[in-house]
């Protein structure tokens, strides 16, 4: 933690003089002390709990910032936007994929990882330039989270996809139950799932506000944050445990929070620690970075990275104006959400684990990753101003 944060630190200062965002610092710092180059830090399985905490508190952060009303205008067309985007892009890159050489099955499960932006560089960026209640920010953000409830159902048709996989030859059957890779073997986790998240909605309506009442009437001053904290991560074990992602809970917890008096209180308290820690994440993307494997195909890397920020880019214009938004607010969402993010290392590295997906397509994956969230702050910097090109477009 010591070397990530002083490397982080120093990088970050050579990039503000050089007047650079700050996460593409953390991903070049994470490339420089990892296994790729000077190989200071081998693995970073001991960074991943504090990576996975820094992604939780950021999600309940958010949470807290979104009260109903800053997405309830235009909340269909924004949720279609997302719905109809995820699946074209899931098409047009397992199409793609598929032609490059990869079977049909890991070819779905990494075009539906690319599909999904970085909530976690999107928003940090939009919430620096105070563009989140824009209308191109409430489309950003509720195509997130329709990616980030996209990214669930990828996780869960994994064993789906396993067994097409071994039916076509693709893979050998694994050693885990083949019942687990049926509709129906997988239904009771779905019910338990979705049971669970209603249980969250369901005792935080009632529970929360009145607990945190009492303790804002306290004399002890961290009392508000020790239980919001408390919510945050009991959450996010809950969801994670139920086999959905640990940031959906945290995002549901802030979200019943938002409208509490206590939702000022947690979001000045828990933001030091959440940017304390939000750097330790994106360092830990830039260690997954093999720079003598990427400059083997880096012609094949730069390829891949221009089709997909293109493909996403104006599916999600496309997809914006189509639903009635104008051509400045779409260009800008597309421009926002060009990226790969986050949670496509998770797919990609849940389908790696799993044998559906080899390394090479993981070392690709992690590079073009890591390679759009570097481009991304200097794409929203100048997205109104391409935008603005398109202002007579209704």
């Amino acid at each position: 933690l010591v070397i990530i944060l002083i490397t982080a630190g120093l990088v970050s200062l050579l990039f503000q003089k050089l007047k650079l965002s700050a996460i593409p610092a953390y991903l070049v710092a994470g490339a420089l002390i990892g296994p790729g180059l000077f190989g200071v830090i081998a693995t970073d399985e001991h960074v991943a709990s504090i990576s996975q905490l820094a992604i939780v508190l950021l999600m309940f952060g958010i949470g807290l910032h979104m009260d109903a009303g800053i997405i309830r205008n235009g909340f269909a067309s924004i949720i279609g936007v997302g719905v109809v985007a995820s699946v074209v892009i899931t098409a047009l890159v397992a199409a793609g994929a598929m032609l490059l050489g990869q079977p049909a099955p890991a070819a779905i499960l990494i075009a539906a990882g690319i599909s999904m932006s970085s909530t976690a560089a999107v928003m940090r960026l939009l919430q620096e330039r105070r563009q989140l209640r824009d209308l191109h920010g409430r489309v950003a953000f509720g195509t997130l989270i329709v990616q980030d409830l996209y990214a669930i159902v990828a996780l869960a048709s994994v064993p789906i996809l396993i067994g097409w996989a071994v039916a076509t030859g693709a893979m050998p059957q694994p050693e885990s139950d083949p019942t687990e890779a049926t509709v129906l073997g997988m239904l009771p986790r779905m019910l338990l799932a979705l049971a669970g998240v209603a249980s969250i909605i369901v005792l935080g309506r009632l529970l929360l506000p009145r607990i945190l009442h009492s303790a804002a009437r306290g004399a002890c001053s961290e009392l508000v944050l020790i239980i919001g904290a408390a919510a945050a991560l009991g959450s996010a074990a809950l969801t994670a445990s139920l086999g959905l992602s640990a940031e959906l809970g945290a995002f549901l917890a802030g979200f019943l929070l938002a409208t509490t008096p206590a939702r000022h209180q947690l979001m000045g308290q828990l933001a030091p620690v959440r940017d304390l820690f939000i750097p330790v994440f994106f360092v830990s993307v830039g260690l997954g970075l093999d720079l003598g494997a990427v400059a083997s195909m880096w012609w094949i890397v730069l390829f891949i990275l221009l089709a997909v920020m293109a493909i996403k880019a104006f599916v999600i214009a496309g997809c914006a104006w189509s639903f009635g938004f104008s051509g400045p607010v779409s260009i800008m969402s597309g421009l926002a959400l060009a990226q790969a993010g986050e949670f496509t290392l998770l797919t990609v590295s849940v389908g790696s684990a799993r044998g559906l997906i080899g390394p090479d397509a993981v070392v690709v994956v992690t590079a073009v990753v890591a390679l759009s969230l570097i481009v991304t702050p200097t794409m929203i910097q100048f997205a109104p101003k391409i935008a603005e090109r398109f202002v007579r477009v209704p």
